[in-house]
């Protein structure tokens, strides 16, 4: 058999190692910080420019060294650490388009019922967070009492293969995001766990992902689309074709007046819930009605040939998604 050469194989291990994943943990402000000053602890502190050049990200949770969040890339980690005040929010302006592999957005502190704990990320100008690399992840914890992540405009989001969107936490997109391809994984508990996508009544604020062509609600999970109320304005939240499958007690709610939204194909597995105009169909009941199915997983071919679905939360009239 023959042999690489020693040189060969040294820089094979180094490339190994170059790829290693790099993880920052977000320290807010618009300055360079001091290596080894203390890690800021309230949302003012982490508040914050998010750009390309400030040192303002630590290397370990102490703050024991300053760097830049530089260019980012597919290997690239972002950790946004928890602040103990409730019904607060800190709000992070990204200056800098941002690639990253995984964002951990965390809300460890207790809050008592009816407070909130917020991180709010917007842009100077259209700017595209793009999650890439191998599992993308945006994770958040806690997602009791309103302790939520939201992307405002003119922010954007973007995935080319999908992303999973784990921990307890919601992701509130109220921005642009229809560059998210592929499946999008929804994981949740309870009111706040999962994703919403929200439009506001008048109209300005338009959150969207329409190049989704699977969200995969999990268990306890929650996904909702907030719709403009405006009688029969069909928006174009969700693409045509997507799908919809909601695993064992998930649940998908749209919302919003008169709004029309329409998707490919809705799938109740177990004891999935679809929410109507405040009121709950789970797989059961509607198989007897007639009005959609609890599904396996079908094959593509009839997931094309499937009615599309459309929703409205119309008061006093819902109309059922078919599948």
């Amino acid at each position: 058999m023959k042999r690489l050469p020693a040189t060969t194989a040294i820089i094979i291990a180094l490339t190994f190692t170059a790829h290693a994943q790099r993880t920052l943990y977000w320290a807010g402000g618009s300055t360079n910080r001091t290596n080894g000053a203390k890690m800021p602890e309230t949302a003012a502190e982490l508040s914050g420019v998010w750009d390309a050049t400030t040192r303002n990200w630590s290397v370990d949770p102490q703050g024991s060294e300053y760097v830049a969040w530089g260019g980012g890339g597919p290997d690239a980690v972002a950790v946004f650490t928890p602040f103990p005040t409730a019904s607060t929010i800190a709000t992070v302006e990204l200056r800098t388009d941002a690639t990253l592999n995984k964002m951990f957005v965390r809300h460890d502190h207790p809050a008592t019922s009816g407070q909130w704990q917020r991180y709010h990320f917007s842009a100077d100008q259209k700017r595209v967070l793009t999650v890439a690399g191998e599992s993308p992840e945006i994770f958040l914890s806690t997602g009791d009492n309103g302790r939520t992540m939201r992307l405002d405009p003119p922010l954007e989001l973007a995935a080319q293969n999908g992303f999973v969107k784990s921990g307890n936490g919601e992701l509130e997109l109220q921005c642009n995001a229809d560059a998210v391809r592929g499946t999008v994984i929804i994981h949740g508990a309870g009111n706040y766990g999962g994703i919403k996508i929200y439009n506001n009544t008048a109209g300005t604020i338009k959150g969207s992902m329409n190049g989704v062509t699977l969200f995969q609600v999990n268990p306890a999970a929650l996904f909702v689309v907030q719709l403009v109320p405006t009688a029969n304005l069909l928006q174009n939240v969700l693409n045509d074709n997507a799908e919809i499958r909601l695993a064992h007690n998930a649940h998908f709610q749209p919302r919003g007046g008169n709004g029309i939204e329409r998707f490919g194909r809705l799938a109740l597995d177990a004891s999935g819930t679809l929410h109507l105009n405040g009121n709950s169909t789970s797989s059961r009941a509607a198989r007897s009605a007639g009005r959609t199915s609890r599904s396996r997983p079908a094959p593509r071919s009839a997931a094309r040939a499937a009615p599309r679905a459309t929703s409205s939360s119309a008061a006093g009239r819902s109309a059922p998604a078919r599948a």
